[in-house]
């Protein structure tokens, strides 16, 4: 029983790894957008960057769902709870970087 949870988790693990840079990828695109202004102030309005977002999401998904794929790519669905611990990370990293415009726009 052991063994075939090792066995599962190591063959998980790449897409998983995958699915939470995606998150950070994400993040980093947000706060590169503008040097000063925040995020809230700037908008969303970018289509082309929306759209990538949601391509790239989209992808991830369509790969990691698709029957089929686990075969060709050696990707299996991920639970939902494996996609969540980046989200953290990628929390932190924007609001570091919403608290570093507000010091540059404050002082």
């Amino acid at each position: 029983m052991v063994v075939h949870r090792q066995e599962d988790s190591r063959v998980h693990m790449p897409f998983c790894l995958l699915c939470q840079y995606r998150y950070c990828a994400v993040a980093d695109v947000i706060i590169c957008k503008t040097r000063k202004l925040s995020v809230f102030t700037q908008g969303m309005n970018n289509w082309v960057l929306n759209t990538g977002i949601m391509f790239e999401t989209a992808l991830a998904a369509f790969m990691c769902y698709t029957p089929g794929l686990d075969k060709a790519l050696r990707v299996y669905p991920l639970r939902f709870w494996w996609w969540l611990p980046a989200l953290p990370f990628s929390l932190i990293i924007w609001l570091y970087d919403e608290g570093r415009r507000w010091l540059l726009r404050k002082y």
